[in-house]
């Protein structure tokens, strides 16, 4: 699996791990995608100076539940249901 970062960033996560973020589409957590070409977009709003970079991870999914449109009636409260 990628995740999408700016390459200091990625430093970061590379030297003390990810952070979730605060929200997002599905709320907190770390986003991460099967997709490499989609990983490559973000950070969506590059900052000035910076370039994006794409990690590769290997991720041990536990139970999964696909949400795949705003609105989806699980889309914040996902993770209160054991996903």
């Amino acid at each position: 699996m990628y995740h999408g970062t700016t390459q200091t960033a990625a430093l970061n996560i590379k030297k003390h791990g990810f952070q979730r973020s605060k929200d997002g589409m599905l709320g907190p957590g770390v986003y991460i995608s099967r997709s490499f070409e989609k990983a490559q977009r973000y950070p969506i709003k590059l900052p000035v100076n910076e370039q994006r970079a794409v990690l590769k991870l290997r991720v041990r999914v536990g139970k999964v539940k696909k949400i795949d449109r705003q609105g989806h009636p699980l889309q914040k409260t996902w993770h209160q249901h054991g996903y």
